[in-house]
């Protein structure tokens, strides 16, 4: 089969007729080649006509680090990340890029993500009160990236809560913000509990203080109003709560997050093992601080968290 195949490769007849129809057909071969060549152009020119005016966009949008806080902090996230966590940017038309997305995840080895510049940037959303939608906005439009997608790739859930927190409410916790009202159950042994969200300690017998109570462990100690409080100080977060005294009055009051637990009110329900809420708040489940002990005068003894 093979001989008789380079026979007939051979015959003149046979290279005529292929020589014909190539011939014949040579337009449209012509035209197909060049059609595909337009194709190749043309997606080409797409390419980098997008990538041209998406630089022009984004350079006109750097060169407002200098005025604007917000996409100043987009930019001072984006370079505390590590090259190899970001968005590869190397492509078919773009095989210079692939080359350096490679080295890149080699960088990864050695580079680290700068938390405390993230986390300093947090604090400074806060403090000067800026748009944190517009920050998620600028950085999408500059790199083209999630911010927070990218945060939870470069940052532990810890730091991510903490940004988080940083940013909203300037506390420094490492737990997500407790959003909404939930009720607070005392998680540790003896909780301070005070009247302003300080971390007050003293050393004289009789002084002016703003704690107001001890908490025992197993206690429901208030309802939250979603605010919490960074004493920085003191690296303290406290949690502000509606709280009841003795004669079932409600104050305000603050307690140190760490020593806490939230509950929704079936999970209230559960921990205590019924299924009426109102009977716990009506119980000695509740911890109720002393009326007199708002005055603010009290004899300082040892003890007590938070």
């Amino acid at each position: 089969m093979v001989k008789g195949s380079e026979n007939s490769m051979g015959n003149p007849l046979v290279a005529a007729t292929a020589a014909k129809v190539i011939s014949d057909n040579s337009p449209q071969i012509m035209k197909g080649v060049k059609t595909g060549s337009m194709i190749i152009a043309g997606a080409g020119l797409i390419y980098f006509g997008r990538k041209y005016l998406k630089k022009v966009a984004q350079n006109k949008l750097l060169r407002q680090a200098g005025t604007n806080p917000e996409v100043r902090a987009a930019v001072d996230i984006y370079q505390a990340i590590p090259d190899g966590l970001k968005k590869g940017q190397g492509g078919l038309f773009n095989p210079i890029g692939l080359a350096r997305d490679a080295m890149n995840q080699v960088k990864r080895i050695w580079q680290r993500t700068d938390t405390d510049r993230i986390l300093n940037v947090a604090k400074s959303i806060h403090t000067k009160n800026l748009d944190i939608d517009k920050v998620y906005r600028y950085f999408y439009k500059l790199y083209g990236e999630q911010l927070y997608l990218l945060l939870n790739t470069a940052l532990e859930p810890g730091e991510l809560a903490k940004f988080n927190n940083y940013s909203s409410s300037g506390t420094a916790s490492s737990t997500p913000k407790i959003s909404g009202q939930k009720y607070a159950v005392v998680k540790v042994n003896n909780l301070n509990v005070r009247k302003t969200p300080e971390n007050m300690t003293w050393t004289q017998v009789f002084k002016k203080s703003n704690k107001i109570g001890t908490a025992p462990f197993g206690k429901v100690l208030g309802l939250t109003t979603g605010r919490e409080v960074f004493d920085e100080e003191h690296n303290v977060v406290f949690v502000e709560l509606n709280v009841w005294d003795t004669k079932y009055k409600a104050h305000i009051a603050y307690a140190w997050k760490g020593g806490l637990k939230f509950l929704t009110i079936p999970e209230l329900q559960k921990e205590f093992n019924t299924n009426n809420y109102s009977e716990i708040l009506r119980g000695k489940q509740v911890y109720r601080i002393d009326p007199d002990s708002l005055n603010g005068i009290e004899m300082i003894t040892e003890g007590g968290i938070g």
